[in-house]
Order: C-alpha cells, then sequence, then structure tokens
C-alpha cells in the first residue's frame, strides 16, 4: 500500500506522476526547472513521484536523438539541464539506461523530489488511484480543486487502464529481429563494412554486431516473418537464454544459423568462441494510445500519459517522443496552474477541457512524425535486406570472390544438367555478344549486328531465370555453377577494356561505349531474371499454400 505522502501546505495544484523510469524523471525534472525559473513555491505545486521497484537493473544502452534534447535545451535555458545535456554528451548520447535514472534521479533530489515506493493498480495489495487521492494533502479532496496525474508505466500501462482508456492501442510491426550473445575470447570489438556484408551474405539478410566491454559480443539478426516465427517459438529471454548446439539448430531447420557462425568462427579464426546463446527474439514495432488525456469526474483529476504507456516506438525514436512529449505536457500543466493560481473565482475542473486536450493534439503530431522517421528507416533496413538477399544470390565476381562466404557450398555435389544448361546459356550470350562485335566491326553498321544483341540479351537474361531456378530448393547453388557466370562476366569486363586500351579499332563512340559496358549491361539484365524468378515464385508459393 501506499505510505503517507508528506502533507504540503497552503496548496494550489498537486501532480502525482506515476512511473520513475526516464518518462516519469525527465518529466519531473522539466517540471521542477520551469517552476524554479518562475519563482514559483513548490508548496503552491507539489509534485510526487510514485515508483513500484526500490531497483530495477537494466543495462542496455539507449541512443538518443542529440538534435532533439540540444532543442529542448534552448528552450529552457536552465543550468540544470544544461547538467543533464553535459551527461549525455559524456555518454556520446548512449547512455545506460540504469545510468540516467541515477542521474535525474539525483537532480530531482536537488529540488526536494524523492521517490515514494507505491505499487499502482486495481490488484490485491496494490494502490488504487482513489487510494492515492486518500493520501493527498487535505484540500485535493474537496470540490473544484484540481490536481493532475501523469501516468509515466511501460507500454502495457497500468495506470492507462485505470485511466479508463477504452479506445486501444494503434499498434504496427516493422522489423523482426533476434538477439544472439557470443561469449568467448578473442572476440572482434568491432566489424567492418566488408566482414558485416560477407555474414549478411550468408544469412541474405543485415547483421549489427556489438561488442561489450563485459568481455562477450551481441549479434541482431534482421529475418522475415516466416523465419523468425520459427526461432521464437524457442521463446529465449535475457533472464533464460537458450544455448544454440549442432543439434537443436538441426532440429530448427535453420540453416542460416549455422552458416552465420560457420562464417563468423572462420573471419575470425583468432577468437576462441565458447558458446553461442539465443538471448531474445522481439519485434520493431509501434504502439499508440489512442487516448493521451481522461477528465476523471470521480478523482477530480486529468489523467495524462507519456513515454512508453503514451508512444512506443522503435528504431530508438521512443526516447526523443519523450522528450518532446514531456516537454509539451509540462508547458499545458502550466497553463492549468495559471488558469487556477490567478483566478480566484469557483472553478468547475472541467473548464480545463480545452488546455489539457491541448496535450492530446501534440502528442498525436509528434507520434505521427515520428512514425514517418520510423518507417523511413524500417524501409531502409528492409530495401537494405532485398539487396543483400540478391547480392547473396549473385555470381558476379566482384562481390561474390571479394565479398563472398562459399566454403559452405563446395561439398554439394553437382547436378550436371544443371551445370551443362547454364554453361550453354552463358557461353551462347557471349558468343552472339562477340559476333554483334565482329559483324559491326566488318560492315560498320549498328543494325546488321542488332540481331545478335538482341538474342544475346535475351540469352543473358534466360541465363539470370535459370541460374535463380538451380536452387530454389536447395539453399545454396554449387560453387562450379557460380564459378560458370562469374568467369563469364569477367571475360566480359576484359573485352570492355580492351576496347578502352585498343583505341584503333574503327568504331563510333557510341557503339564503343556499348561494347566497352557490355559488362554492366549483361551484369542489369542477368539480375532481372534472377529477381523475375524470384518474384514469380513467391506468388507460386502463396498461391499453392506451401
Amino acid at each position: 500500500m501506499i505510505k503517507k505522502i508528506k502533507d504540503i501546505s497552503p496548496e494550489t495544484f498537486a501532480t502525482v506522476v506515476i512511473g520513475a523510469g526516464p518518462a516519469g524523471l525527465l518529466f519531473s525534472l522539466i517540471n521542477r526547472i520551469c517552476l524554479d525559473k518562475r519563482n514559483i513555491s513548490s508548496s503552491k505545486w507539489p509534485l510526487f513521484l510514485l515508483e513500484k521497484r526500490t531497483k530495477y537493473v537494466r543495462n542496455h544502452r539507449l541512443q538518443l536523438d542529440k538534435s532533439e534534447f540540444e532543442r529542448i535545451q534552448k528552450k529552457i535555458d536552465s543550468l540544470h539541464f544544461d547538467k543533464f545535456i553535459e551527461f549525455l554528451k559524456d555518454t556520446n548520447y548512449k547512455p545506460v539506461i540504469n545510468q540516467l535514472e541515477t542521474f535525474l534521479t539525483q537532480a530531482l533530489n536537488e529540488f526536494g523530489i524523492s521517490q515514494t515506493i507505491c505499487d499502482v493498480g486495481n490488484s490485491l495489495g496494490q494502490s488504487s488511484l482513489q487510494a492515492i487521492k486518500a493520501n493527498l494533502p487535505h484540500s485535493f479532496s474537496q470540490e473544484n480543486q484540481l490536481w493532475t496525474i501523469v501516468g509515466a508505466d511501460s507500454v502495457r500501462s497500468t495506470v492507462s487502464g485505470m485511466f479508463g482508456n477504452d479506445k486501444g492501442r494503434i499498434t504496427g510491426i516493422h522489423e523482426y529481429l533476434i538477439r544472439l550473445k557470443l561469449l568467448g575470447e578473442h572476440l572482434p570489438k568491432s566489424i567492418n563494412i566488408a566482414e558485416n556484408f560477407r555474414l549478411s551474405k550468408v544469412l541474405s539478410s543485415v547483421i549489427s554486431y556489438r561488442f561489450n566491454k563485459n568481455g562477450f559480443a551481441e549479434m541482431d539478426l534482421f529475418l522475415n516473418p516466416s523465419e523468425y516465427d520459427a526461432i521464437s517459438r524457442l521463446n529465449p529471454s535475457p533472464k533464460d537464454p537458450i544455448n544454440l548446439t549442432k543439434k537443436l539448430l538441426n532440429q530448427l531447420n535453420a540453416p542460416f544459423f549455422q552458416q552465420v557462425i560457420l562464417a563468423f568462427i572462420e573471419s575470425n579464426s583468432e577468437a576462441s568462441l565458447q558458446q553461442i546463446q539465443l538471448q531474445s527474439s522481439f519485434k520493431l514495432e509501434h504502439s499508440i494510445n489512442r487516448s493521451q488525456v481522461r477528465y476523471l469526474k470521480e478523482l477530480n483529476a486529468y489523467g495524462f500519459l507519456i513515454g512508453d504507456a503514451a508512444i512506443s516506438l522503435p528504431f530508438q525514436r521512443g526516447m526523443t517522443a519523450m522528450i518532446k512529449c514531456a516537454y509539451q505536457l509540462s508547458e499545458v500543466l502550466f497553463s492549468m496552474f495559471d488558469q487556477l493560481a490567478f483566478n480566484t473565482s469557483t472553478h468547475s475542473l472541467q473548464q480545463f477541457e480545452s488546455i489539457a486536450n491541448r496535450y492530446q493534439v501534440q502528442s498525436k503530431l509528434i507520434a505521427k512524425k515520428e512514425i514517418k522517421i520510423v518507417s523511413y528507416r524500417a524501409s531502409l533496413v528492409h530495401g537494405l535486406r532485398q539487396f543483400i538477399r540478391i547480392s547473396a544470390m549473385l555470381p558476379f565476381p566482384i562481390q561474390s570472390w571479394l565479398l563472398g562466404y562459399e566454403t559452405n557450398s563446395s561439398g554439394k555435389s553437382l547436378n550436371i544438367a544443371h551445370f551443362f544448361l547454364n554453361l550453354v546459356f552463358a557461353c551462347s550470350a557471349s558468343l552472339c555478344l562477340g559476333a554483334a562485335f565482329f559483324v559491326i566491326l566488318h560492315d560498320n553498321e549498328f543494325w546488321s549486328s542488332f540481331i545478335f544483341i538482341l538474342i544475346g540479351s535475351l540469352l543473358q537474361f534466360m541465363g539470370g531465370f535459370i541460374y535463380r531456378a538451380n536452387f530454389t530448393f536447395p539453399n545454396q547453388i554449387h560453387i562450379f555453377i557460380k564459378r560458370i557466370w562469374q568467369i563469364q562476366i569477367v571475360s566480359w569486363m576484359l573485352f570492355g577494356i580492351g576496347i578502352i586500351l585498343f583505341k584503333s579499332i574503327k568504331i563510333s563512340s557510341l557503339i564503343g561505349i556499348l561494347f566497352t559496358t557490355a559488362w554492366w549491361i549483361g551484369g542489369i539484365l542477368f539480375v532481372i531474371g534472377l529477381v523475375l524468378f524470384d518474384q514469380l515464385g513467391k506468388y507460386w508459393i502463396q498461391g499453392s499454400k506451401l
């Protein structure tokens, strides 16, 4: 049950903040700083900070948008907030969440604000909003005396339910992730762009690697929904991670896991990888409360939501939305306070509705803007994942030989029919290119060689289509079939270089550019054929409900 809140008199206004996480603490700090700047005594506006836990261990780092925090800093213009920004700068705007909460708690202590342990809720052993009101200073139980409640708890906000918000939340999924924890000695501090690309190609998705100063590393893998569902059924959690053994991977039918792990070990031979744990699976999604302001008639109070209780966003935008909302809510409450403090006539609490609803309008605008940023970032990740997935299938020499990882497919048995089919198309397309060049070199007439160029382009396009068809069901194509197209593209490239070097060849500049860039044009046609088969296969699988 709630402890007795210290009686403060005389009272004009009061705010109860429920939840002493970053949202509740930061709102409280902004509110007290602005109160101090206006030379208003805290006895005129007491603030009570309630938290259900004495300690909550959270050691993950936040990634903050410094531009938004510095913009609020200019608006507030206070040494107290300047100290907070200096703290963030010292962490490169990536504070550990417990360190952030500790700093904000200490900053609030300077204003005489401390936390009261109180588990708010309607269940047995919890304190209801009515119980909280009963423990406020006496005058707040009187008619027409305004007080406010700020719900700053989690995305599954207990306070929101107690407000009677029956409109629900707006949700949307942007990406699917799993997190691996790598334990061992001599783990790399970082992975360079080329190595990250190699590992990402193995998975055919996006990989994010981070080394922790405590000696382990974390690897986030962005998956498609079906892959995510297969892994999330194991119900991993940071408190109860799952050791990834070869037997478990085989049971999961998750070859991409094995490939990523093998590729990581091979590319970091000095690292002694002792254990790989599946730490968690989670969705990057937004969740917006439809109603963030509520007039609570039975309590003579207005309720507001902030933080994840109001707007929960992925891609590090949640904290940005939170600081914006914290500032806007403080401004709204000051408008309510001013109207109450400087108007001594009897008040009806409902007359404050237009002021309170400003926060609803502002928070919706904030959510709309931030969701747009989140959607753009999700589109970027999705596009990058598609690029990597296609790149993982392409046999082009630069990205395969220099940025490839092929040892996992070298042991596959070679299908002779597939091999010769690819060889025929690759050689036929090359012969058509050579024939077109020979004809135009002797006749100096482009249209006489057009038929060879057209047939060669069609063969190159069909080559990409057939190449992709060869490994529709096996996850990797044999390396010898890749070599066919790698050698073909290299030969076309050397052909173009030869034309550049031997300027004495009598062909027009426009035709010369065509043959010089033939390797690039052929590569584009090959990719189009590959992607076309990929898309047709997707529709076929969906239509057949496989």
